[in-house]
């Protein structure tokens, strides 16, 4: 079977937009699909029968004005945002689909905050799937489903195990996140980069530099498959209203590896 694993990465996400567009210009369709966060949610849609085509023309919808209801701040202790309108504008274009019923085998993945485990979804309301696997904690309310309460699995940004575990045995994963070599050191003088960072840039940069270890962990599992890494500088992960800017990035990285992709097709037959 072969799967295509979408990594997190918020607004940057856009860019799988871009590379699906270009699989599907390749003739490459997957038979399964997995995502982390912003990765969760375009697999959602392309697993409910939504192509490159209308994917991009509802990410453009995303402006200024729409992006602040979606990301509407709330007075809580639990999160900043409620997600309440994001569940909303899901349901409009996604409607009460059950995963089971997909044309494509989908799952995506959240972290129990209670237990710490990694939960799995691959069954159930798509809209619920996607929406606890969006849920960035602080930033987020936590999302109360079947008794669980699922926050975004950062620790598993790129879920190559997971593609493996529901049988994709030949697997394309997708990342959009710059990977840094997270480096020790011990403590010494430099010269001061005088930067300062907004809370957001801290965050993202905190972000970043945690899921690196953790996509490097995930790339041992990828013994028969590739792995695209995307590179998205210049798109913020707050930038929702940048979508076609990181589709067209998508779609020319994904281009670059044509002769990649080609070679691991051309194995598979």
């Amino acid at each position: 079977m072969l799967a295509l694993v979408l990594g997190g990465g918020g607004a940057k996400g856009y860019a799988h937009i871009g590379v699906i567009r270009y699989l599907e210009e390749l003739h490459i369709k997957p038979q399964l699909i997995v995502g982390a966060s912003m990765g969760a949610l375009i697999a959602g849609f392309y697993a409910a029968g939504f192509n490159s085509e209308d994917l991009q023309r509802l990410s453009q919808g995303v402006n200024r004005r729409l992006k602040g209801w979606l990301f509407r701040p709330c007075l809580s202790r639990r999160g900043l945002i409620s997600g309440d309108n994001i569940t909303k504008y899901l349901t409009v274009h996604l409607g009460h689909r059950l995963i089971e019923q997909l044309p494509m085998k989908y799952a995506a993945i959240a972290t129990d905050i209670d237990t710490g485990e990694e939960v799995v979804i691959d069954r159930g309301e798509l809209v619920s799937a996607i929406r606890a696997a969006i849920s960035v904690p602080v930033i987020f309310i936590p999302y109360k489903y079947m008794g669980r309460t699922l926050v975004d699995s950062i620790g598993n940004s790129l879920p190559i195990s997971i593609a493996k575990l529901l049988g994709g045995h030949h697997i394309i994963a997708v990342n959009v996140l710059h990977r840094t070599g997270y480096q020790q050191v011990t403590i010494s003088e430099k010269e001061s980069s005088n930067r300062t960072r907004t809370m957001i840039g801290t965050l993202e940069a905190t972000i970043t530099n945690f899921v690196s270890r953790a996509i490097a962990n995930e790339m041992r599992h990828l013994q028969q498959g590739i792995s695209l890494d995307i590179n998205t500088e210049g798109i913020g992960m707050t930038q929702f209203e940048k979508a076609l800017p990181a589709i067209e990035c998508g779609y020319s990285e994904a281009a670059k590896c044509e002769e990649l992709l080609r070679d691991f097709m051309e194995s598979l037959s």
